[in-house]
């Protein structure tokens, strides 16, 4: 039976597990991924493999690894731990590549691999080719053994020196301000980090919710739908906590949330991260993926910043960072990448430390008065890809034909002076996302009420949400 190529997504591979993506396909991935390698001029070496804390991740790994070693590739296996550290370990090891069996914030009952090589991420056209030597590579039976690679020791040095870099260039322990924080890590590849985080960061009081590996995730690890944060809003307002940190699957990215246990705008830590670095830098360069609002944008051009936007995705944001020489960059979605004194990867305990360095020094209040969106009202929607396959295209003639200009770097982004309104299909799940927001009373109604958005919206609907924005 031949692989389902539908697993090989944009920028990574994710499908159901024992569905559509077995453990034979985790063996073949990894004899395609060694093979790879081998084009790239790598003929042995050593590739760093994490996971996340999915219940299906062992055997994926175990699998995956067995493809890589039969190539004759060594392998540092980290086992569960967040995907920067997994990032963080092929930096200071030096390793070919590395990998992490993970579907980040997808339902349980999904997994895949995060590929990287010489310290780019397998991507689009390179993943499509991957994915076509998987496809011409007979499956066979094996009887897959773990690769173990000075595994105790190994696993606890990488950490250890995970935890240092991330305690030592965030600034933390600068001040004697007391402060009281909730983490939530999920139940996910965040517990095996954190524990011994708030050990190192002093001067603060820590909670911890769901803060147990257990295979299955107390909650949902999308941290984007606020339904799943319920327990640790619960706990920040039990216990007066100053500060809220969730983290997704794999903790690449983060949701912060104020003393009310109310979830920050991205669109607001994206400068406040922004207004640090110009602190230091009279100039610096910013990437940014399409979701991030106009007046986001333009807030941090005056603070000096060249603003570039690329699509949403972190090899996009991670290519055009090297390629610019960026000092940030950031997608809506939470993940934050820092390269003034960090990696340049997205990782999000770091920039969950920065905020709270930030936070150490001034009250989020006064962050907050830094910035004002022109929001008044916000509506999003989401239509499964199936039932309107050929909506973006459609949209896009229509603002043709009434010479209304348009973006179309990743979907269609359309600004306008009393708004602006982004669609676009979702790389991580099978989804076409609307986004509108309203500068003036009545915009996002009038937008909702011009044909090519109508007829997106006239076919199977869900997750439909108008939000009045209050700042």
């Amino acid at each position: 039976m031949q692989m389902d190529l539908s697993i090989f997504r944009k920028y990574d591979i994710r499908g159901v597990f024992n569905a559509s993506l077995s453990v034979h396909d985790a063996y073949i991935i990894g004899k395609a991924y060694a093979d790879y390698a081998v084009m790239h001029g790598y003929s042995h070496g050593s590739i760093a493999v994490g996971m996340d804390a999915r219940a299906s991740s062992p055997i994926l790994a175990e699998y995956f690894i067995a493809g890589v070693t039969e190539s004759g590739f060594d392998v540092i296996f980290l086992g569960i731990v967040p995907t920067p550290t997994v990032y963080f370990t092929a930096i200071i090891e030096k390793v070919i590549g590395c990998i992490i069996v993970t579907a980040s914030h997808n339902p349980l009952n999904y997994n895949g691999f995060k590929l990287i090589i010489d310290g780019n991420v397998i991507f689009d056209k390179e993943l499509r080719q991957l994915a076509h030597m998987c496809d011409v590579t007979p499956k066979k039976h094996i009887q897959a053994l773990i690769y173990k690679h000075d595994i105790d020791n190994r696993t606890d040095q990488i950490k250890a020196a995970y935890i240092q870099a991330i305690t030592l260039r965030a600034s933390i322990n600068c001040t004697t301000n007391k402060l009281k924080i909730a983490w939530d890590p999920g139940n996910g590849a965040a517990c095996s980090i954190i524990h011994e985080l708030v050990r190192n960061i002093k001067n603060i009081e820590h909670i911890i919710v769901n803060g147990k590996i257990n295979g299955v995730y107390t909650r949902d690890p999308d941290t984007s739908d606020v339904k799943n944060l319920s327990t640790i809003i619960e706990c920040m307002k039990e216990n007066n906590c100053d500060l809220g940190l969730a983290f997704d699957g794999d903790a690449d990215r983060v949701v912060i949330l104020d003393k009310n246990g109310q979830i920050i705008g991205n669109d607001c830590i994206i400068l406040m991260f922004a207004l640090d670095i110009a602190a230091r830098n009279a100039k610096f360069k910013v990437i940014i993926d399409v979701k991030v609002p106009p007046y986001t944008v333009a807030a941090m051009e005056k603070l000096g910043a060249e603003v570039i936007i690329v699509p949403t995705g972190h090899p996009f944001i991670k290519a055009a960072m090297k390629k610019y020489g960026a000092l940030f960059g950031a997608e809506m979605s939470g993940h934050f990448f820092f390269a003034e004194q960090y990696y340049g990867f997205d990782d999000g305990i770091f920039a969950a430390c920065v905020f709270i360095s930030l936070f150490q020094t001034r009250t989020i209040q006064n962050m907050m008065q830094l910035y004002s969106s022109p929001a008044i009202k916000r509506h999003s929607a989401r239509i499964p890809k199936a039932a309107h396959k050929k909506c973006i295209a459609s949209i896009k003639e229509w603002l043709a034909k009434y010479g209304v200009s348009y973006v179309d770097l990743d979907g269609v982004r359309v600004e306008k002076k009393a708004g602006w309104w982004l669609v676009r299909e979702s790389n991580t799940e099978d989804f076409i996302f609307l986004t509108i927001e309203g500068y003036v009373k009545g915009f996002v109604e009038s937008e909702l009420s011009i044909e090519c958005l109508r007829v997106f919206l006239g076919g199977d609907v869900c997750a439909v949400k108008s939000q009045n924005i209050q700042y």
